[in-house]
């Protein structure tokens, strides 16, 4: 630190404060301090920053920069959101000065009783909590006896601290994106519930998109009345689209697309997420923004010593981007009526099935 505050032309008292981002630093003092502490790779050294908190008596002798990382599955790094949420995690940890460790429970490997024991044993105070992925496994014992964040809804627990993007404020911006490249008759496709998740937040996520995608198409569509379908297999869209013709889909699962292929219906698309491919049209969920903002507000707690956040849980909203992407262009006048008629031809090829985890995995 002394290093940089000579090259900052600075106290190191100064340095400190803008690190943390005082306000009584001026905005580009501490600017031009961070950016000089990241070319230079600075880290906080985290037991100096318990070391600081404690003698402002806020912070316990029993502190460890640990945070863990709780995951349901060993398959979890197959969900595109856990594996993003991870590596932001992962990455602000590492600027605070602390590291993730995952673990992995499982009902026949390690329980959520025996990760709590290994937990206390190591003094680890923060719990991060990636989507549930495996209702089977029950986590509600770690709200009990750790400080928990949980990134997204999957963790159904309601007196929680968590981290999620905006549904409602993501679906509006993307019904206001498509309004403006002229589409008139955008219909939702969600993800058919699968019954291994049903009593999760699987469910309430997609409730969530429902809801925004109901209250802003009364605004910029008042006079659409298109039902919201969670089509189970090709035939099942198919039929829908005959039924409804949209001139837009907007879709919670990435392998409509697939199943419009093999149906041979074509039609424009957005999808719910496309934080890993920029050439989809859709909601990019910064979802390595979410991941960091959950370690923020678990170090937070850990800092000011809380020891139950379950009495006025948080939950923080991260904002999300559209990405203009190329699967779903500039509306050209008549294409709805175009696109409709080529889905009336129908092909009876067989679906595929349900089990294909490469399409049955969570987008978010």
């Amino acid at each position: 630190m002394n290093q940089l505050a000579k090259a900052a032309g600075v106290s190191v008292s100064t340095v400190s404060r803008a690190l943390r981002s005082q306000p009584s630093i001026p905005e580009a003092t501490r600017r031009r301090i961070q950016q000089l502490a990241e070319k230079f790779g600075y880290k906080p050294d985290p037991m100096l920053n318990a070391l600081y908190s404690y003698r402002k008596g806020v912070t316990r002798s029993e502190y460890r920069p640990t945070l863990a990382m709780v995951a349901t599955g060993a398959d979890w790094k197959e969900s595109l959101a856990c594996r993003l949420y991870h590596e932001g995690a992962r990455r602000r940890a590492e600027d605070l000065g602390y590291q993730i460790e995952v673990f992995v429970v499982e009902q026949r490997k390690l329980s959520c009783q025996r990760l709590v024991g290994i937990l206390e044993t190591r003094s680890v105070r923060g719990v991060l909590t990636l989507p549930i992925l495996d209702v089977s496994v029950n986590l509600d014992l770690l709200p009990q006896k750790f400080l928990v964040v949980a990134l997204g809804y999957k963790f159904k627990a309601a007196l929680i601290n968590r981290v999620s993007i905006n549904h409602f404020s993501a679906m509006g911006q993307a019904l206001e994106q498509l309004a403006a490249l002229g589409y008139r008759k955008p219909g939702l496709v969600l993800r058919c519930e699968n019954p291994r998740m049903a009593p999760s937040g699987v469910t309430h996520v997609g409730k969530l998109w429902e809801g925004g995608y109901l209250a802003e198409r009364t605004k910029l569509f008042p006079d659409l009345d298109l039902p919201v379908v969670k089509p189970a297999d090709a035939l099942q869209l198919e039929r829908w689209l005959e039924k409804t013709s949209p001139d837009v889909l907007i879709s919670q699962d990435r392998k409509v697309t697939r199943w419009m292929a093999e149906r041979h219906v074509g039609f424009p698309v957005a999808y719910t997420m496309v934080d890993d491919d920029p050439t989809l049209t859709g909601i990019h969920q910064n979802s390595l923004q979410v991941g960091r903002r959950a370690v923020d507000l678990l170090v937070a707690d850990l800092y000011r010593t809380e020891t139950d956040s379950t009495t006025a849980p948080v939950t923080l909203l991260v904002g999300t981007t559209w990405n203009a992407g190329s699967t779903a262009p500039h509306q050209a006048p008549g294409r709805a009526a175009a696109i409709s008629s080529n889905s009336q031809t129908g092909h009876d090829e067989a679906c595929p099935s349900q089990g294909e985890r490469d399409v049955n995995r969570p987008f978010g």
